[in-house]
């Protein structure tokens, strides 16, 4: 009989920080204050430790820098309720973390993005992507296709939520139980966003909100891995994908899917997955203007998977959040899901190759940490922790993952993870 363990998250999308985000005329500090008085006053007490927090994207609303450093200040705030740290954080990127000014300033690479949105097959999609990222002759530091997120990369990186050339996903297991593994996967869903998302053919802007659909392509889907279940963070969700035959293969892999962008709350579920579109937590402001978020606790039972969903909704009246009557069970502060799980498979079955695996930077709770700790070290103290591993060949300017594969080769993460906490001491 296996050990029940519970992982709990907070989970939002599409805060949109602005440079003047915390100015004295922000009317939505308010409505963030809100939010970190929920966590403080009501999730802290219902919830077991808060395992991470996940962002569906469009932390910023034009991809620069210092609306990033808005909305580090309000994440801090947020993992502080739960004794937390950054490295705690999941985030992918959304269309407004795309610095759109980047695209304007690029012909070729706008040409670039043009030809990929005009590529409806996932398939040839990964052949065109591969041979675009490692085109000598354009040699663009971080990839083409990266630039227009390179300040969502440098932000994310100590995070392990950024993307690479060799690492176009990223993904971090967390231990259910002694059997099965949850992994957390983020996908990139902005590979072709720009200017002209909602623009139609003649440059006009959609009158109805119709827009361009997003390229995502089949490299992207998660290979099914031994034992594991699949939570995703994407951006936009599929009914914005090119390719729709990419639903299916979702559907039969990854049993939760988390989305943001079209700021409406749903929750979907069929006999295979759980599929949570998540609200704006700070929308532009309009009509349907409905801040909104969600907890959620995730657990085998027998065997079952179990998700709880409680949704939250902001009321503007009081400046309060509630539960979010429509969305709960009768009489309920959440939404329980339960989804059958197959047997465990065999050893030797739906294992990864060991190139699939190479394609993902793979990261435990212990590795995120030390990408984390030491990507905020000086230089002096980096030189000396590597120094007291001189098994370790690793400089300055390499890729973190060939620390990570060093680290895991010797089988040191745990030294090394304790001499960081103590900054090499």
């Amino acid at each position: 009989m296996t050990e029940k363990s519970v992982l709990s998250f907070i989970h939002i999308s599409d805060i949109h920080f602005v440079k003047s985000s915390g100015d004295p005329y922000d009317i939505d500090q308010e409505l963030r204050q809100a939010m970190l008085y929920d966590l403080e006053n009501c999730a802290k007490s219902l919830l077991n430790k808060i395992n991470g927090i996940l962002v569906c994207g469009d932390l910023a609303f034009s991809g620069k820098a210092e609306e990033y450093n808005k909305a580090n200040e309000f994440l801090k705030n947020v993992l502080q309720i739960f004794d937390m740290k950054q490295n705690d954080i999941y985030c992918v990127v959304g269309n407004h973390d795309v610095d759109q000014s980047v695209v304007r300033d690029s012909h070729v690479l706008e040409l670039v993005q043009d030809k990929l949105a005009l590529t409806k097959d996932a398939s040839q999609l990964d052949y065109i992507i591969r041979k675009i990222q490692n085109d000598s002759v354009i040699n663009v530091e971080g990839g083409l296709l990266y630039k227009p997120i390179e300040t969502y990369n440098r932000y994310f990186h100590s995070m392990s939520c950024d993307y690479t050339v060799s690492k176009p996903n990223w993904s971090t297991v967390l231990s259910l139980n002694d059997v099965y593994n949850l992994i957390i996967y983020g996908m990139n869903s902005v590979l072709t966003s720009n200017y002209k998302d909602h623009l139609d053919k003649s440059g006009k802007r959609y009158e109805d909100g119709t827009e361009r659909k997003m390229s995502i392509n089949r490299g992207q889907i998660p290979k099914v891995s031994k034992n594991s279940i699949y939570l995703s963070l994407c951006h936009h969700p599929p009914e914005c994908w090119n390719d729709d035959s990419l639903v299916n293969m979702m559907d039969s892999k990854v049993k939760i899917q988390l989305y943001g962008h079209k700021h409406q709350q749903n929750i979907d579920v069929n006999e295979q997955r759980v599929r949570i579109s998540s609200g704006a937590l700070q929308p532009e402001r309009g009509d349907d203007w409905i801040p909104r978020y969600n907890w959620l606790e995730i657990w085998l039972e027998n065997n079952d998977l179990c998700v709880k969903i409680y949704p939250r909704i902001y009321n503007d009246i009081d400046g309060r959040f509630y539960k979010d009557r429509d969305s709960c069970d009768k009489e309920c502060n959440f939404q329980l899901c339960r989804l059958k799980l197959s047997s465990p498979v065999d050893e030797h079955d739906n294992m990864k190759s060991k190139q699939e695996e190479n394609e993902i930077r793979m990261t435990t709770i212990t590795t995120k940490e030390i990408v984390y700790l030491f990507s905020i070290l000086s230089d002096r103290d980096k030189n000396l922790l590597l120094r007291k591993f001189p098994m370790i060949s690793y400089e300055d300017g390499q890729e973190i993952d060939d620390l990570l594969r060093q680290l895991e080769m010797h089988n040191i993460e745990e030294d090394f993870l304790t001499k960081l906490r103590n900054k090499g001491c």
